[in-house]
């Protein structure tokens, strides 16, 4: 036979399996005789393989079920066999959306602001039935974040879905943020110089956890802000980092993986600089920049925690690597509130033991000067004379920080006491010690 094979027997049941094949994006499942022969028929190639007589059989949307073919072989010497099997044609792809748009960023023009969008087209390799969206274009939208949602589904009962943020945000300084994230602890799973939850890191046991305040602000220019404290134990510090940069595409070098994550990277955006200060809980001043790979940015890239959103990058000190990033970040930013500027010496009541007085390093070149050898740190001032007010319209409810621009050049002169609307009264402690104390003004969040 020279290597050929001989069909001895004019039928076989042995030589077919039974397929499932699916309709393709062009609305058709094609089925060769190849699909349903088993291998060692398949591999003969001096067999001549037909399906119902023909090279292949073509099924459309039309055609979704089962379906019994016939396989067709013969071989160089006219000797012939047949066999059925089932074809199962199924449609398992979902509708697929084009151009459904990015987040978007708007001004708000009043309690409630139309927003416009081009709307994303929903197509299917076989029909759709519904195309349904919680939010048309020009609906109107309330100070915060909306997420709008585009579902289409098939004849055939797959769906899919395209979704987007809507976030207005208030006129003035708050149009330039893109976003304002909660920084939260990551931990050390995989591990890492620290052995627990930590945001930050020096070294084996000069770790850090993300006090309350610490936030992570971009902004639309492709700068952030990571701005707050930290703290070690019950003692605080305080961080002021700023990043440029901001780019999609991977920067030589990125994406950096380790600890628990070692892919994801194509989702992730990077800022390719960031340079601050570190003020450490035992007052000393660290000055960091980027060491290694660009700072990254988004799920699993802080490397503890791959399912969840997160960033991480090497911190340089002096002319070495000396420390990490690695924390994660809330999923939903926070809504940005406009600011309110205020100047102390323009307060609305002013009792009678402060002064205000000339100072050349303060805004507006006038400063408070608060009562000398006073000491009330078990209790709050009871005397008017001791006390300043301001009064302050917001636009809307919400929860705001207060911060303000204190001098306190030792120990003896670095507690307040502040209240809200009557409320109970706050110590604010230790103005200015995370900076050592300088002869100079500096911005304390009050209360922390």
């Amino acid at each position: 036979m020279d290597g050929g094979v001989e069909i001895t027997n004019g039928t076989s049941d042995a030589i077919c399996e039974s397929v499932t094949v699916g309709i393709g994006p062009d609305g058709q499942a094609v089925v060769t005789a190849a699909i349903i022969a088993l291998p060692v028929v398949e591999n003969c190639d001096a067999l001549d393989l037909k399906v119902d007589g023909q090279m292949s059989l073509a099924f459309d949307c039309s055609q979704l079920g089962a379906h019994v073919v016939t396989l067709n072989l013969a071989d160089r010497l006219g000797n012939t066999a047949t066999c059925t099997a089932k074809v199962e044609v199924v449609d398992d792809l979902s509708p697929v959306f084009e151009n459904c748009p990015a987040d978007l960023v708007v001004q708000a023009a009043g309690a409630e602001t139309p927003v416009s969008w081009t709307e994303p087209t929903a197509t299917d390799n076989c029909a759709l039935e519904s195309v349904t969206a919680t939010h048309q274009p020009g609906d109107l939208f309330p100070v915060g974040t909306t997420q709008v949602t585009y579902e289409a589904k098939d004849v055939n009962g797959q769906s899919s879905q395209c979704n987007f943020l809507v976030t207005v945000v208030p006129a003035g300084d708050c149009a330039d943020v893109r976003a304002i994230r909660r920084v939260m602890d990551t931990y050390d799973n995989c591990g890492s110089w620290c052995n627990g939850p930590y945001v930050l890191a020096f070294g084996a046991g000069k770790c850090f956890t993300a006090g309350d305040d610490l936030l992570f602000i971009e902004y639309h220019d492709g700068t952030a802000l990571l701005t707050g404290s930290i703290r070690q134990g019950s003692a605080r510090g305080y961080v002021e980092v700023y990043f440029s940069g901001r780019t999609e595409t991977a920067p030589s070098g990125s994406p950096k993986y380790g600890l628990c994550t070692q892919s994801g990277g194509d989702s992730w955006y990077y800022y390719t600089t960031f340079k601050g200060l570190v003020f450490l809980p035992d007052g000393d001043r660290v000055k960091i920049e980027r060491y290694g790979p660009a700072f990254q940015v988004g799920i699993g890239a802080n490397l503890q925690d791959p399912n969840l959103l997160g960033a991480s990058g090497w911190i340089q000190t002096g002319s070495s690597h000396g420390g990490d990033f690695n924390f994660r970040l809330a999923p939903e930013p926070a809504v940005c509130e406009n600011t309110v500027w205020l100047e102390a010496e323009c307060a609305t009541a002013i009792g009678g033991a402060w002064k205000v007085v000339d100072e050349a390093d303060a805004s507006n070149g006038l400063a408070l000067r608060a009562p000398a050898n006073k000491n009330s740190y078990d209790a709050p001032p009871a005397t008017d004379a001791d006390k300043v007010v301001f009064e302050v319209a917001v636009a809307q409810p919400g929860s705001y920080r207060i911060f303000a621009r204190a001098k306190a050049v030792n120990s003896s002169t670095d507690s307040y006491w502040v209240r809200v609307n009557g409320g109970a009264w706050v110590k604010w402690n230790k103005i200015n010690r995370i900076y050592g104390y300088p002869d100079a003004y500096a911005w304390d969040q009050v209360g922390v």
